[in-house]
């Protein structure tokens, strides 16, 4: 799956090894209009943070054999690594129990931390905008929303 850039603003934020390839929260949908895309990357609220979210197909499989096979489109190595200093260590449990399904959970697990400074983010962006709807309101605040 792969898509050209719609805007500078996947220029400035989408490392260059994916920049064709990885699209964002916005223009994930394959029907998505490009204009549209453009618009709304651009007028994210954490655009100006100089954030995006990325967004990817992932697979895992467990297979009765006891092994597990998953892809992922990008981020493997982001998930791979603290698993394999989890398996590296031979006093973790993932390493001890022989279980695919702690794999599988570990894998999932890191999906889940992936999601958690993106949540944080958001958090962050609409405090600061409640904050300001509630020390000086104005049409700008009906505006960012």
């Amino acid at each position: 799956m792969t898509s050209s850039p719609s805007s500078s603003h996947a220029d400035k934020l989408v490392p260059k090894e994916y920049r064709y390839s990885v699209k964002t929260l916005q223009g994930y949908p394959d029907n998505a209009d490009p204009e549209r895309t453009a618009y709304m990357q651009n007028h994210s609220t954490l655009n100006s943070k100089n954030l995006a979210i990325s967004v990817e197909p992932v697979s895992i499989n467990l297979q009765n054999d006891n092994t597990v096979v998953s892809f992922f489109a990008h981020s493997a190595d982001v998930i791979e690594e603290p698993i394999l200093k989890r398996l590296n260590s031979s006093e973790t449990i993932l390493r001890k129990s022989s279980d695919a399904s702690m794999l599988t959970h570990a894998i999932i697990d890191g999906i889940v931390d992936l999601a958690m400074p993106c949540a944080a983010a958001y958090e962050e962006s609409i405090s600061e905008l409640e904050l300001d709807v509630l020390i000086d309101p104005s049409i700008r605040h009906s505006k960012a929303l």
